[in-house]
């Protein structure tokens, strides 16, 4: 398989990643949001000229800021970007709160509360579209806060 291609990086511009794999979770993902096209979403900030990576990440690792592209096109089958053009304070906010997050636990229990329709979550951790959703509620992108929100679900809010 080859490189998974990389629009260039525009200044101030929020850039959200949104990807299907070839994993377990994944499909699963899918097919409980019945959403064939995407079951991941990650931040993609441009930091000091570098791209970095803010992902939820369902290991032990929890949310991590991964600098380098090895990691870019790993398990990844299908993605599709949308771009958030930002203000230059904006922006330095979401990227603030992106690394507030950094090394919060991946929410378990919310993904199985999201499986069965209830309300069950964990306090202090999330997962990867809560973790974006709240980034941009942070630096004012939403005016309202979200909780339980699906990747598909917040690709449709954005796009």
């Amino acid at each position: 398989m080859g490189l998974l291609a990389r629009p260039p990086e525009t200044p101030n511009t929020a850039r959200i990643r949104f990807t299907a794999g070839n994993v377990l979770l994944s499909h699963l993902i899918q097919w409980e949001t019945q959403s064939p096209d995407i079951s991941h979403c990650e931040a993609i900030a441009v930091i000091r000229g570098k791209m970095v990576i803010f992902a939820a990440i369902a290991d032990s690792t929890g949310v991590a800021r991964r600098v380098n592209d090895a990691v870019y096109n790993s398990g990844v089958a299908r993605q599709t970007f949308v771009d958030l053009p930002m203000t230059p304070k904006q922006y330095t906010m979401w990227v603030d709160s992106l690394n507030a997050g950094v090394g919060q636990q991946f929410d378990w229990e919310g993904m199985i509360g999201q499986v069965l329709n209830l309300p069950i979550h964990k306090a202090g951790a999330n997962f990867c579209s809560g973790y974006v959703d709240e980034s941009l509620y942070d630096c004012g992108y939403f005016k309202n806060k979200s909780t339980g929100i699906t990747p598909i679900n917040l690709y449709r809010a954005l796009y």
